[in-house]
């Protein structure tokens, strides 16, 4: 579900969508849209980013030259949300037009099929092309989050990990990897090449934790150690 914390500001905001229709041009709603939900990235509010699009996209703004972004950043709220069935959604909806012109568009979707099939390298690879600067604060937010789950699975799996594979599943390499891991408490044997992970509390990993997620993880580690 989608955090409760959004309730009194998507109360505020609809019971201000009539102003915005009567006293706001157009171009100013949606200035006010991109400037809010830039505000709820810094403080973390995924899920008002993402009522903040719905509602607008309910309203039938029409958001012009704006599309692109505002529909980047409504598929990855979705993602920092942990709901990729309603990024998947957003996507759908959207016209044949902008999904084929669009190339910004198509490499933030592209992020969100590999987040859902796990692919963690190439969703680390993927995320490192250039975007343009207005988007680059979601992809860091979402390859932040994505990082910050797969840790948290690792930790609640694994009694010890290779460093090398722990760098493939975090999108760490060398000495970032191992910064990064001690920052969470766990212990690294350098010598050995081995991490030891512990279980992140649940205020540090927001995604819940199944059978499913797990057993793709335990796979891939496999295939890694395999190849």
């Amino acid at each position: 579900g989608i955090n409760a914390e959004y309730m009194g500001t998507s109360t505020a905001f609809l019971c201000t969508s009539t102003f915005s229709h009567t006293k706001m041009s157009t171009q100013a709603r949606i200035d006010t849209l991109k400037a809010s939900a830039d505000s709820y990235l810094q403080a973390k509010r995924y899920a008002d980013i993402y009522r903040l699009c719905e509602d607008a996209e309910l309203e039938n703004y029409g958001f012009g030259n704006d599309s692109e972004h505002i529909y980047s950043v409504f598929i990855i709220s979705a993602a920092l949300i942990d709901d990729l069935v309603r990024a998947k959604f957003v996507w759908k909806r959207l016209s044949t037009d902008i999904k084929s012109r669009s190339n910004q568009l198509k490499s933030v979707f592209k992020l969100i099929e590999l987040v859902w099939k796990k692919e963690y390298p190439s969703f680390y690879n993927a995320s490192s092309q250039q975007f343009p600067p207005t988007i680059q604060p979601y992809i860091q937010a979402l390859i932040s989050h994505v990082r910050e789950s797969t840790a948290g699975l690792i930790g609640q799996s694994y009694e010890n990990i290779s460093i090398n594979n722990a760098a493939s599943l975090l999108g760490l390499a060398g000495p970032a990897v191992v910064q990064y891991v001690q920052s969470l408490g766990w212990n690294v044997q350098e010598t050995a090449g081995f991490i030891i992970p512990k279980p992140l509390s649940k205020q540090a990993t927001r995604q819940e934790t199944t059978f499913a997620h797990l057993s793709h993880l335990t796979q891939f580690i496999t295939h890694l150690e395999t190849a």
